[in-house]
Order: structure tokens, then sequence, then C-alpha cells
């Protein structure tokens, strides 16, 4: 019994200690920026989403919704799961009754509607006060080809069940829009979501070891999140094979 104590806490050193693919031991933010083409108002949002994604400590992500197809243009990245996954968002985030794009979500615990003005400045404001919170959880992130493998410790035992959640994006994408409120703007996306699933669920109060098979070629990030859409403890990007 001491030996596999001892080796726990071996892993979990090695874990705890191991840094970004830049050098740094930084927390990584992760912000889901729900948008559509249909949308007048989300091509500021885009555009800053693109800024953001530059950033070393942001992994961030455009997931397209379906509800604004009705006005003339089909959204060709909408996912309506992404609608329900917004949806889910504001029943805990805020108390607004309707969607309302753009919107983003922070590490699945603070939002922010629109994307110039002062929006722009609660979303640095939101960034800035993320940037002061420790990841609650290490993670070790390995590829062999399709099959990915993840070495998970928490640092806290409370946390209980969480969700992996496999993302597979499309890094850019250019749309010329012919209808709808943005007839005629040609429109840069960036890492715009394809899929996200739920891989597996991990007793945070263990070690995990957990291993899975990418569905289809694709660039891919993994996000371990409270399960029903609770906080993002913890986001890596999957390496390219």
């Amino acid at each position: 019994m001491k030996y596999v104590n001892a080796l726990v806490m071996l892993m979990f050193t090695v874990i705890a200690n191991s840094t970004h693919a830049d050098g740094s031991n930084k927390p990584i933010i992760v912000v889901e920026l729900f948008t559509s083409q249909g949308c007048y108002a989300c091509p500021a949002a885009d555009k800053l989403l693109s800024t953001l994604a530059n950033q070393e400590d942001i992994l961030a992500f455009g997931l397209h919704v379906d509800y604004w197809d009705y006005l003339g243009w089909k959204d060709t990245f909408a996912i309506s799961k992404f609608s329900e996954r917004q949806a889910k968002y504001n029943m805990h985030i805020t108390n607004r009754a309707r969607r309302v794009t753009p919107q983003m979500i922070f590490n699945g615990v603070a939002e922010v509607a629109g994307g110039v003005g002062e929006a722009e400045l609660l979303i640095n404001e939101n960034l800035n006060s993320m940037r002061k919170n420790k990841e609650l959880v290490s993670i070790e992130v390995k590829r062999n080809k399709e099959i990915v493998n993840l070495m998970l410790v928490s640092s806290q035992k409370n946390l209980g069940f969480l969700d992996i959640n496999l993302i597979r994006y499309f890094p850019r994408k250019t749309v010329q829009i012919k209808y709808g409120e943005n007839t005629g703007k040609t429109i840069e996306y960036i890492n715009i979501v394809k899929s996200l699933e739920t891989v597996a669920r991990w007793d945070s109060g263990k070690l995990g070891e957990i291993e899975f098979k990418l569905p289809t070629n694709g660039q891919y990030a993994v996000i371990i999140q409270g399960k029903n859409y609770g906080p993002i403890y913890i986001a890596r990007r999957v390496p390219k094979f």
C-alpha cells in the first residue's frame, strides 16, 4: 500500500509540474463564443474571438447556433446541440430568459453578451480575473496516432464526477454571406467547433487514466468540465499527429 501511495504521489508531482507547449504554467481559459452567420451583431465578436485565440493562455472556440436561420441565411456551421448548450449555460449563469448572440462564456462560469463597447471591457475584466485563479486539476495529454491517453489528478477531492469533453474544430474558414442580415459580407471564422462530445466521466477523487480513440481526422481539444454544464477546470489541445 505504501508503494502504491508513493507511486500516486509521484505521478501527481509529474503532472502538476508539467508545463504548456509555450513553456509556461499559466492557467488556460476556455472561451466559447455562441455566434451565427445570420446575426448582424456577431461579426464584431467573431473578429474579437480571432484576437483572443492568438493569446497563449486562451482556448477560444466558435459554436454556431441555428435559431437565427429563419432570418434568410442558414448558418453553414450551425448545430442545434450548441443552441441547447447555450440555453443550459444561461440557466445557471444568468437570469436571461432568452438566448442572445453574440455571447461569450468563460470557463463555464461567466458570460458577456455583445462584442463591442462595454462588452469588450467586460470581456477583458473576466479574462483578467480568471488569470488569477489556479487550475484545480492537472492533466497530461499524449497521442499515438488516433489514440489519446489522459492522465488526470485533482488537487481537491470534492469536485465529484467530471465530464471529459472532446472538441473537434476547424482552425479557419471564410464564408461569403449572400442573404439575411449580413448580406454581402465575407467573414473569416476561427476555431469553428464541429462536434463536442463527452467521451468519458472521471471520478476526480481518484487518479484518472483515460484512453479513447479519435473518431475522425481533424484538430482536437479536451476540456474537463463539471457535469450538467458546470465549471471548466482545465483544458488542453490534443497534439497533432
